[in-house]
C-alpha cells in the first residue's frame, strides 16, 4: 500500500482524530510508540529519502520546543543548574511530553501532506460534503499559488545572479514583494480568462475525470492507524503512564 492510493478524505480524518486524541493525551510512553510505529509505518509506504529530510527540518524547531518547555518548568526535583536556569525532572518529563506530541501531530500532516492531490482533496470535498465545485476550485487556486511562490523564488534569485547583484540582499526584499504580487495577478488574470472562455461555473454540477472510491486500501490503512493508536493507549494504560483530560497540559 501507498500513501497516494488511500482516498484523501481518509487520510485527512484519521489525521484529525489524531490531533484530536493528542490535545488530552499525556505519557512518555504512549506518545513515543505512536511516534516510532507511524514512523516505521510512513518509511514502509512512502519514501524514506523524504521522510530523512523532513525529519532533519523540524529536528531544529524540536529541540527548541524542548528546551522552552523544560526552562519553563520550575517544579520537581533539581537536576541540574545553569547560572539561573534550573532543570528539573518535572521539566524534563514536560519537554519530552510536548515534543512527543507536536512530533506525532507533524507525522500525522506529513502522511497527509506529502500523498495528497489538492486537486484530490478539494474533489473529496466536493463529493463527501456536497461543497460548491466553484469553492472547491478557489481553494484549489489558493493552495497551488502558495506552491507558486519558490518557484517565483528562484525566478528572482536568477534574474538577480544574471545582473550581478545578491538576491539575499535584505534591501531588494521589496523588490521581491512586488515581483511575487505582479506574478500572481498574472497568474490570476490567466486562470481567470481561461476558465471563462470554457463556460465555468455555467452548470450547477461537475463531472471529474477520476471518480474518488472508498477501496480496500482506504480500510487498509484505517485498520492500520487505529491498531497503532490502540496498542500505543494499551501499552501506556499497562505501563501507568496514561492520562487522558482536559488537563494533559498541566505538569505541576
Amino acid at each position: 500500500m501507498r500513501f497516494e492510493e488511500v482516498n484523501p478524505i481518509v487520510k485527512f480524518t484519521i489525521a484529525v482524530i489524531l490531533f484530536a486524541l493528542l490535545i488530552f493525551v499525556k505519557g512518555i510512553s504512549v506518545l513515543l510508540t505512536i511516534f516510532v510505529l507511524f514512523s516505521f509505518f510512513i518509511l514502509v509506504c512512502s519514501s524514506k529519502k523524504s521522510y530523512g529530510y523532513f525529519m532533519l527540518s523540524i529536528t531544529p524547531f524540536l529541540i527548541v520546543l524542548w528546551i522552552i518547555n523544560a526552562a519553563f518548568t520550575f517544579c520537581g526535583n533539581l537536576l541540574f543548574n545553569f547560572y539561573t536556569w534550573k532543570l528539573t525532572d518535572v521539566g524534563v518529563i514536560a519537554g519530552s511530553t510536548v515534543l512527543l506530541r507536536i512530533t506525532d501531530m507533524l507525522l500525522a500532516s506529513y502522511i497527509f501532506v506529502s500523498s495528497t492531490n489538492p486537486r484530490d482533496f478539494m474533489q473529496a470535498f466536493v463529493k463527501y460534503f456536497k461543497m460548491d465545485y466553484r469553492i472547491a476550485f478557489a481553494a484549489f487556486i489558493a493552495i497551488r499559488l502558495i506552491k507558486e511562490f519558490n518557484q517565483v523564488m528562484r525566478e528572482f534569485s536568477q534574474a538577480y545572479k544574471a545582473r550581478g547583484l545578491n538576491p539575499r540582499n535584505p534591501k531588494r526584499f521589496l523588490a521581491l514583494i512586488n515581483l511575487i504580487l505582479f506574478s500572481t495577478l498574472r497568474k490570476l488574470l490567466t486562470i481567470a480568462i481561461s476558465a471563462e472562455s470554457r463556460g465555468f461555473g455555467s452548470y450547477e454540477y461537475r463531472l471529474f475525470r477520476r471518480d474518488l472510491k472508498i477501496t480496500s486500501k482506504d480500510y487498509e490503512f484505517i485498520v492500520i492507524s487505529a491498531i497503532i493508536i490502540s496498542l500505543s493507549f494499551i501499552l501506556g494504560y499497562f505501563e501507568g503512564d496514561l492520562y487522558i483530560g482536559l488537563y494533559a497540559n498541566s505538569f505541576c
